[in-house]
């Protein structure tokens, strides 16, 4: 495409526009927080991560959930997240050693070309796909509980929650602290070429 161009009465020039949408993305984090994940509950223990300002019309592409946890006997603990829709999946379940053991810095992300977590050794560390359980857990989700992590994404401001869960008794732990990043793509302002002499209104 020539960077200027002619245009007679009458006659079509070509133009290209390029661009139009904006990829980005917004985390929040809880900061260290300590609470304690209650023992054998179905109820767990809820972390609000309040996401705002992602723009309207914008479309989520990816979901990363960012935990630490340490608890006395891993692989009792249980990790869902909730979106603003209503919408829940657990992210981890019965992982980890079968005695004392931690989550550090462990990211689950909705990109399911990531690896499964399979590991029974601690700390557990690094980027995997959802375990996506939808029986055999112990939080009572009913309907809203699905193994596809893209159910969530249909709406993107709102209360994120994570909740950790012990599903077994005599063994406690503590969710330190977690976190969300919210990738999305919206639409920006296209770029034309050519733009010599092209008309705007602005």
């Amino acid at each position: 495409t020539p960077s200027t161009t002619s245009v007679c009465n009458g006659s079509v020039a070509t133009l290209t526009a390029t661009g139009g949408k904006v990829t980005s993305s917004t985390s929040l984090s809880s900061g260290t927080v300590n609470l304690a994940i209650p023992d054998n509950s179905s109820t767990g223990i809820s972390q609000v991560l309040a996401v705002s300002g992602i723009p309207a019309g914008a479309t989520v592409t990816k979901v990363d959930v960012n935990f630490n946890i340490n608890h006395a006997w891993l692989n009792d603990v249980e990790v869902a997240l909730r979106a603003p829709n209503g919408k829940y999946i657990i992210l981890v379940a019965d992982k980890g050693p079968a005695g004392a053991g931690s989550y550090v810095s462990t990211v689950i992300t909705s990109d399911n070309n990531a690896a499964a977590l399979t590991s029974t050794a601690t700390p557990i560390t690094g980027t995997y796909k959802a375990n996506a359980l939808t029986t055999g857990v112990i939080g009572s989700f009913g309907s809203d509980l699905t193994a596809t992590f893209s159910d969530l994404f249909t709406t993107a401001n709102g209360n994120w929650t994570v909740i950790a869960y012990d599903d077994a008794s005599s063994d406690t732990g503590t969710l330190v602290s977690c976190s969300i990043t919210v990738s999305y793509e919206s639409d920006g302002a296209p770029v034309w070429s050519p733009v010599t002499g092209l008309y705007t209104d602005a």
